[in-house]
């Protein structure tokens, strides 16, 4: 039942709408297809037409996202970081993983700029590429602005604009786990 709601609100353009009635979002098609990449890592099976429709959709959008400006940065890291969770079974493969290379270069160059979150989805994608000595550079510089105490235990103090999607403290930091989990899934 679900799917067949998330087959209905996705758009002509394979993008899908904020609401029902809306234009196409890259930041919700995305978000549709973390979660489909989520579905995906635990076994499910995922509907490859609506994957592959808002793969193309994403496909057009993220050119532009090649720019300095922080908040594209992490965007350009948050649509890597999906578009690198699909494999060769879903449409534009090879494009995806040029993408991807294009943006990782655009990241190591301006990485300066990044949000601790988008140091984070770069040490996945690295990790995902087998470039492992890139990956830990990444994780480590994501995990060193955290502080600790023994009653918060590790934690990252809310950042400048934490309205922001990519300054989100509960998102950033269930994130860092799961890069913990799969990178050192013994540290403590």
């Amino acid at each position: 039942r679900s799917l067949n709601d998330l087959s209905r609100r996705q758009l002509p353009s394979g993008g899908f709408p904020w609401y029902p009635g809306g234009k196409d979002d890259l930041f919700m098609t995305l978000n549709v297809l973390e979660g489909l990449a989520q579905a995906k890592l635990y076994g499910i099976e995922i509907p490859k037409n609506l994957t592959d429709r808002a793969i193309n959709y994403v496909m057009q959008e993220v050119p532009e996202l090649l720019t300095s400006e922080r908040r594209d940065l992490t965007t350009l890291m948050y649509s890597s970081f999906i578009l690198s969770s699909f494999g060769n079974d879903f449409t534009l493969a090879k494009e995806r993983s040029d993408f991807t290379q294009k943006a990782m270069q655009f990241a190591d160059k301006n990485s300066k700029n990044l949000a601790p979150i988008g140091l984070a989805y770069a040490a996945w994608i690295y990790n995902r590429l087998n470039d492992k000595t890139h990956a830990e550079s990444y994780l480590a510089r994501a995990l060193d602005g955290s502080g600790k105490d023994p009653v918060s235990g590790v934690y990252w103090a809310p950042e400048k604009n934490s309205w922001l999607w990519y300054n989100d403290s509960v998102g950033k930091h269930a994130f860092f786990l799961r890069v913990l989990l799969m990178m050192h899934p013994e540290d403590k």
